[in-house]
């Protein structure tokens, strides 16, 4: 009974907490919120993990299943080559592309954009790339994504790991993680690479 309360805290903290609101009212930007199509990211999570990745000024960053981009600004004040997010939802995706050019979103990452589509069959960039999934889709899907990027060398983080088997499946090996299971808290790095 303990977890399930957790649980249901951590996604009120990450959808609607007063750091959530105050990062948006900052940037005038709308990420806060959770609805059956859209569950945000934590902040504090998502700082860590890029955190973790470090500076990768080559690469393409890209969040399937956006949302409402509140990843995309984050990773934009890093320095990635590009940044992208594939939503399928269209409200989420225009929500997203509104938030992204804000301009007081302070972004170092000037090449961002949102694209409406099914991460499942959407073409991934060329060149080195950084996946980002918090609990996006069905394992078909991940699998999917899983392959193909396996394919290109790509490093992809997952946040809330319930769908790890597809990436190991398809090649991937862990390089890094925080947390100990499978709970909603934790996230995993993952590299086709030696």
């Amino acid at each position: 009974m303990g977890e399930i309360l957790a649980y249901w805290r951590w996604r009120w903290q990450a959808a609607g907490s007063a750091a959530c609101v105050a990062f948006d009212e900052g940037l005038g930007v709308d990420t806060a919120g959770w609805t059956l199509d859209y569950e945000p990211a934590a902040i504090a999570d998502v700082e860590e993990i890029l955190d973790h990745l470090g500076d990768r000024p080559d690469a393409t960053f890209v969040d399937l299943g956006c949302g409402k981009g509140r990843v995309l600004i984050l990773a934009a004040r890093r320095r990635f080559r590009r940044v992208v997010g594939v939503e399928i939802v269209p409200s989420l995706a225009s929500t997203a592309r509104w938030n992204v050019q804000r301009p007081d979103a302070l972004r170092r990452s000037h090449d961002i954009a949102v694209v409406e589509g099914d991460a499942g069959a959407l073409p991934l960039p060329l060149g080195p790339l950084v996946l980002f999934l918090y609990n996006p889709f069905e394992a078909s899907i991940v699998a999917s994504v899983a392959r193909r990027a396996g394919a290109v060398g790509a490093t992809i983080v997952l946040a809330y790991p319930r769908e790890e088997k597809a990436l190991l499946d398809a090649g991937f090996r862990e390089v890094a993680r925080r947390g100990a299971s499978d709970l909603f808290d934790d996230w995993r790095v993952y590299s086709t690479m030696p």
